[in-house]
């Protein structure tokens, strides 16, 4: 198994009961996920004295994040990075986000840290994504659950995500519905389905190049 040393540091080693400079290691690891074999980045700390592995505790939290990570990766669910960045869009905390869309405090928390979400759960968080309106009307929906002066900070957030990026996501669904006939792989779309994010790159690409665009 290949690996790379990334850092070497002074840490209290458990073999040796003593500090001294322990190599920090990266490798890809293979684990049993449900079911599931996947491979993830693990991290490992080496005593070079008694020549043998050890895992910190916080280590082994994001070792273990890693690897429920690639298992949503795996599943085409969303990430624990990527529901990070859906909340921060809208600037708001685990507690918020869970609030808004109607479920219990810690339910973002938890998927952020540990839990991995089910498929429902995932869908109503890329939804709020794709769709701030959506957002929006969830937390009208919900607006009981926040205090008057912070349930106003939050509509005035989302309202600007609106702004920013509700004609972009309009378009977005404009083409999507133009190519609503050709969904599967054909003579007439050249036996390619369409994708946004790859058109979306070879315009940024030509752009860069064509003042006028």
């Amino acid at each position: 198994m290949k690996e790379t040393i990334i850092n070497i540091t002074n840490y209290d080693c458990p073999f040796c009961e003593e500090e001294h400079d322990v190599q920090i290691k990266k490798r890809m690891a293979k684990a049993n996920f449900k079911g599931v074999i996947i491979e993830y980045e693990q991290i490992v700390y080496y005593c070079s004295i008694e020549e043998d592995e050890f895992v910190p505790a916080k280590i082994m939290d994001e070792n273990l994040l890693r690897a429920r990570d690639s298992y949503r990766k795996s599943n085409e669910l969303l990430t624990s990075v990527e529901i990070k960045k859906i909340r921060e869009l809208y600037k708001l905390t685990q507690k918020e986000f869970s609030l808004l869309l109607g479920w219990g405090n810690v339910t973002i928390g938890r998927y952020e840290k540990k839990l991995i979400q089910d498929e429902t759960y995932g869908n109503i968080m890329r939804m709020s994504l794709a769709n701030p309106t959506f957002t929006l009307e969830m937390l009208e929906k919900h607006k009981n659950k926040f205090e008057a002066h912070r349930y106003a900070e939050v509509k005035k957030d989302i309202k600007k995500v609106i702004k920013f990026r509700g004609n972009y996501l309009l378009k977005i669904q404009e083409i999507k519905n133009t190519y609503i006939d050709y969904d599967t792989e054909s003579d007439y779309n050249g036996y390619k389905l369409l994708n946004i994010k790859k058109v979306n790159a070879v315009m940024g690409y030509f752009a860069q190049y064509i003042n006028p665009l």
